[in-house]
């Protein structure tokens, strides 16, 4: 008997190879330099600052406002 495991070891998702295309896509409508939102979200630092309050709307799929719910893969990404 051969015991044998696999592992997958993945990379943390970082804002300019993963989140920023997801936020240019579905966010920077709204929530960029000429967007109507006051919440600026078109920076990491901006992100993370309003990180609490976004992933439970993105969650329900209120955000992207007016937009289909984001697939539970660009969720987790975004969690991530």
């Amino acid at each position: 008997l051969v015991l044998r495991r696999s592992f997958v070891s993945e990379a943390p998702a970082t804002w300019a190879e993963d989140v920023e295309p997801v936020y240019a896509t579905y966010c920077a409508d709204c929530h960029g330099a000429a967007g109507p939102s006051a919440r600026r979200l078109d920076s990491r630092e901006g992100w993370m600052r309003e990180y609490d309050r976004l992933l439970p709307a993105i969650r329900s799929g209120a955000m992207p406002l007016g937009r289909p719910r984001l697939s539970d893969e660009t969720i987790t990404l975004i969690e991530t």
